[in-house]
């Protein structure tokens, strides 16, 4: 923007990035808080390294970013199970009928014990065009299909809302997410505040209560046991247990 054939951009979406030792400081985070500083919503891919605590990379790392990982709707994981095995499969290779947090999505917490990912969308058997084949239909799996469609719901909000900052879009998607429509007992550190709902935050950007002040960094200890067991996980003779 401001410059002759430059765009405005208003959100971005990244599925990139890698394993962090220092989440929120390195590279990659300081230019994803310069995207939000600069009214960018970032919304990242959490990455697919899960389902063992510890794992979300950088830039998802970073204090500004819309951290999304992947859940997995019982329906779209047997539609591709009944094509890859037959009509027969799905059921029984998903008997759990309610909405899970997907296997591969990575967990927080970080090592300064902030908890990610913020929110989740279905990254289970995304039906598409052009991920793989250009000419067919194709079924896609990774948190790289849960983030596109969260950086579209904050693309409609802009929209609906040319006056709100991209902190406010980024905190209304976090804080109108929904827990209750994941059903295996995830917790944040597995789903965040929960499933994406994109009427919940307009409504709540409707209402005009929503902050605009920056993320804050936590304040963390030099001791990562101290910090993770801030976040509610136990830590025993150098292993990570949950409470």
């Amino acid at each position: 923007a401001g410059q002759p054939g430059g765009a405005n951009i208003r959100v971005c979406n990244l599925s990139l990035g890698g394993a962090t030792l220092n989440p929120g400081n390195d590279l990659f985070d300081k230019a994803i808080d310069l995207l939000l500083a600069n009214d960018i919503v970032p919304v990242i891919a959490a990455s697919n390294s899960g389902p063992a605590t510890l794992t979300t990379g950088s830039p998802a790392s970073s204090y500004s970013a819309l951290t999304v990982g992947a859940a997995s709707l019982a329906h779209n994981e047997r539609i591709l199970r009944r094509l890859q095995f037959g009509p027969e499969i799905g059921a029984l290779y998903r008997p759990f009928a309610g909405t899970q947090t997907a296997f591969f999505s990575s967990r927080g917490p970080h090592a300064d014990g902030r908890p990610d990912p913020d929110v989740v969308s279905n990254g289970f058997a995304n039906f598409g065009q052009g991920s793989f084949d250009t000419a067919s239909i194709t079924l896609g799996s990774g948190t790289s299909y849960s983030s596109p469609a969260v950086a579209g719901v904050a693309a409609l909000l802009r929209q609906a809302f040319p006056l709100a900052t991209a902190r406010q879009i980024r905190r209304a998607i976090i804080r109108s997410a929904n827990p209750h429509l994941i059903n295996d007992g995830s917790t944040d550190l597995d789903r965040g505040a929960g499933y994406v709902d994109a009427l919940a935050a307009r409504n709540l950007l409707a209402s005009g209560r929503v902050s605009d002040a920056p993320p804050e960094p936590e304040r963390t200890n030099k001791h990562v046991k101290v910090n993770l067991e801030r976040s509610g996980l136990n830590v025993r003779d150098g292993h990570v247990r949950d409470t």
